[in-house]
């Protein structure tokens, strides 16, 4: 049986129903996880840092860029792999400016 897999990142609508990307668990280090949250829109789940990764949060395929990926399936991300790729989150000013606050630049 398959599980039921949803993408976390803010205005992202895929989901392992409706469509075949793959999706990807948080960091189990707490600076990445704390880095992809506030890139995905997720700050709000920012007080659960340190238990993101074992939690039921994914982030799906189409938020990292082709050059991030191990495998040509794209169901493997290299190590230390930021994502970036979050065209409904790009036109709020407020994520782009608390993201580069955090992270100092978008790379």
């Amino acid at each position: 049986m398959r599980v039921f897999s949803r993408c976390a990142a803010r205005k992202c609508t895929n989901n392992s129903n409706n469509c075949s990307v793959s999706f990807f668990r948080f960091p189990r280090d707490v600076n990445r996880a704390r880095i992809w949250l506030v890139a995905s829109g997720r700050d709000d789940l920012s007080s659960d840092v340190e238990k993101i990764h074992a939690s039921s949060y994914r982030l799906c395929s189409m938020h990292f860029e082709k050059s991030m990926f191990a495998n040509e399936k794209r169901n493997r991300l290299r190590k230390e792999v930021i994502p970036r790729q979050f065209p409904a989150l790009e036109r709020s000013s407020s994520a782009t400016a608390e993201f580069r606050s955090e992270t100092g630049n978008w790379e």
